[in-house]
């Protein structure tokens, strides 16, 4: 009889290199915990039986967003061995504060976890020099989705959907809305009205629609009246001018 161990293997020697390149980086991103942290520097780690970090994910995703706006060419100064110094760490944890309101106000023990996190993005090949890689900015796509909800189950290491057309349609169908974050838990989609609501109606959605235009009234104003229209005011800063200003201001 042959393992399930030999199975997945061999399935995986036969899959394509960016099927095969998957599952190592998907699982840092969705597992609870952030494996190279231990408090207590003076005791024998001990590796994690049931991994149930609630803040490991949010502070991945905050991080990784920090650095994805950044201006281009940027990243935060390195350290001791190349990776980020604690300036440069507090600053990142700044900024991810904004994508993750969970990290405001961070405290020694969140900032030396966000240092490990960061050194185990390196490794695993999400970021390099400060910036995300192309397997990194895959990674947070994969974050933004929702994929660490469905932990244990890790994208990429599970069966395909070939054999679930269903499941393949709805998936194919969300991913046509080119998803666009505007704050921590809002996203958007960028694609046209008809192609959005095509997609969430083909996802099993509940019904959406789009309002029709109200007739006229007949205690509408006359069209010579004067119009007023509202002032705009200037909003909250945006994460990439968040980003910048965090890479020039000096901190006693």
């Amino acid at each position: 009889m042959t393992c399930d161990f030999t199975m997945h293997t061999t399935h995986w020697l036969a899959a394509s290199p960016v099927d095969r390149l998957l599952p190592p980086p998907a699982t840092w991103a969705v597992t609870p915990e952030v494996f190279s942290y231990w408090p207590d520097q003076d005791e024998t780690p001990v590796a994690p039986i049931s991994p149930q970090d609630p803040v490991a994910v949010p502070l991945r995703i905050g991080l990784l967003d920090a650095l994805a706006h950044l201006p281009p060419g940027q990243g935060p100064g390195p350290g001791r061995g190349g990776s980020p110094g604690p300036e440069a760490v507090a600053q990142l944890l700044a900024c991810a504060a904004w994508f993750q309101p969970v990290l405001t106000n961070p405290d020694q023990d969140t900032t030396a976890r966000a240092a490990a996190t960061l050194q185990e993005a390196e490794l695993r090949g999400v970021t390099a020099h400060g910036t995300l890689t192309t397997t990194g900015h895959a990674v947070l796509v994969l974050l933004h989705a929702g994929a660490a909800r469905h932990f244990p189950a890790v994208p990429g290491a599970g069966p395909g959907l070939g054999d679930h057309p269903d499941l393949l349609s709805k998936a194919r169908a969300l991913a046509k809305l080119n998803l666009r974050r505007i704050a921590p838990t809002v996203l958007i989609s960028t694609a046209t009205p008809d192609t959005t609501l095509t997609a969430l109606r083909t996802a099993g959605s509940p019904l959406c629609w789009r309002p029709k235009p109200a007739p006229p009234s007949s205690n509408a104003p006359p069209t010579n009246a004067p119009q007023h229209h509202a002032v705009p005011r200037p909003g909250p800063q945006t994460a990439p001018e968040l980003a910048a200003e965090l890479l020039t201001t000096r901190r006693p």
